[in-house]
């Protein structure tokens, strides 16, 4: 028996040693899984708190972002509305330059013209192409090419009757643009080889053409009222096809001349009532002296007409004078020409500014819109990243069962 109880205790003491160790084991397991799901928790916890502060930062610099983004915005209007506003007096300055740049050419020809025009019998006070247009037309009058008269320039016809002298250039002016150069004709053959001549001669708008009805002799004209002058009392007109011409295309008799707009008138403006007229039957428009402004009465209201050209002085000038006056035209037209010049350069330089501005505005503008959705990509992929954040198993019920089971 005694054996057979120390067999016993021998295997019993196995028992309990395995016991002990399944206890232990178990034990073991349950500490394990307990420290592994407080570190993974503290791992979550931790991450978690990462992305709630790199998603409170995304936030930030996205409100940040988008703030300046539209300060950029009004910018950007603000800097293409300069540059659109700047831009059309940069084109009209561009356009003065070349007005002026031609309006030097032409005098500075005229002036070249002039100075070459010893044997021309100044003809050259007229334009450019006349003394070249007149050899032309005096050839073919030798060749017999013409089957009436032709006369020309008409300003060769003209001088400025004494003591008139101031009434030059108002008349000139009075007449209009273009008179003095023009050639007269009788008939349609003449008017077309005078065109082939002025084609040859490289004319355009100069040296032009009248064609008028031969008349017997000279028109007799009314004469204007006491103290007035008119382009036909201030004029000595050589020629009676001129004469007539001048008054069937510019109605020399009825364009009186004043030596001022007080002087015209008193001796010109009748007030009946409230109704105006002007004095005579013969009158028809008054110009007057500093600066060529001219009125007329139309439906018994005075109609006033300012001229804002040059007057010039071209009749019954000698070429010395000329020169003087075309040098001093030259002279004018290019201090115009350097102060126009000034402008556009200060505007070109304005412009460019205005445009870089603009262009800098723009690439701001592009780059804080990259910058947005860069963020705004972020903010999405921190999202995406809570949301598929890994789950774990924290019960430990299983464990700690079995380790009530091996204690038991």
């Amino acid at each position: 028996p005694i054996k057979a109880l120390q067999k016993q205790l021998k295997h019993l003491e196995r028992q309990k040693n395995e016991a002990s160790r399944a206890v232990q084991a178990a034990q073991q397991r349950l500490e394990h899984k307990r420290q592994e799901i407080l570190a993974r928790a503290g791992s979550a916890e931790s991450e978690a708190a990462r992305r709630a502060q790199r998603m409170t930062a995304a936030e930030e610099e996205l409100a940040r972002l988008k703030e300046e983004y539209d300060q950029s915005k009004q910018l950007l209007t603000d800097s293409r509305q300069a540059y659109d506003e700047a831009e059309p007096f940069l084109q009209q300055a561009r356009q003065n330059v070349n007005d002026a740049e031609r309006k030097l050419n032409a005098l500075e020809n005229q002036l070249h013209s002039l100075q070459n025009s010893s044997g021309d019998n100044g003809l050259a006070v007229f334009g450019q192409r006349v003394p070249a247009f007149s050899q032309l037309v005096e050839k073919a009058r030798r060749q017999r090419q013409f089957r009436g008269p032709v006369k020309g320039p008409i300003g060769s016809f003209l001088k400025i009757a004494p003591g008139k002298e101031q009434f030059a250039p108002l008349a000139e002016l009075a007449m209009g643009i273009g008179v003095l150069d023009r050639f007269i004709v009788t008939n349609d053959q003449d008017r077309k080889t005078l065109e082939q001549i002025r084609q040859r001669a490289g004319c355009q708008m100069d040296c032009g053409i009248y064609q008028v009805s031969p008349h017997a002799q000279r028109y007799d004209v009314p004469k204007p009222p006491p103290g007035v002058e008119t382009i036909e009392s201030t004029l000595k007109i050589s020629d009676d096809l001129v004469f007539n011409c001048l008054v069937d295309q510019c109605k020399i008799e009825e364009r009186a001349l004043a030596t001022s707009k007080e002087d015209s008138e008193a001796k010109l403006l009748v007030n009946n009532g409230g109704r105006y007229a002007i004095q005579g039957k013969t009158i028809k428009s008054v110009y007057f002296l500093p600066n060529g402004d001219h009125w007329e009465v139309r439906d018994g209201a005075i109609s006033m007409v300012a001229n804002e050209k040059k007057m010039r002085k071209s009749i019954g000038v000698d070429r010395t004078a000329a020169i003087q006056e075309a040098n001093r035209d030259v002279d004018a037209a290019r201090q115009e020409l350097s102060v126009v010049k000034r402008e556009e350069n200060r505007l070109e330089v304005q412009v460019h500014e205005k445009q870089k501005s603009w262009n800098s505005a723009k690439k701001k503008n592009h780059k804080l819109s990259e910058c947005i959705n860069k963020v705004a990509a972020d903010i999405d992929q921190i999202r995406a990243e809570e949301n598929t954040a890994e789950t774990f198993e924290t019960d430990t019920t299983d464990l700690e069962q079995d380790v009530e089971a091996a204690e038991r």
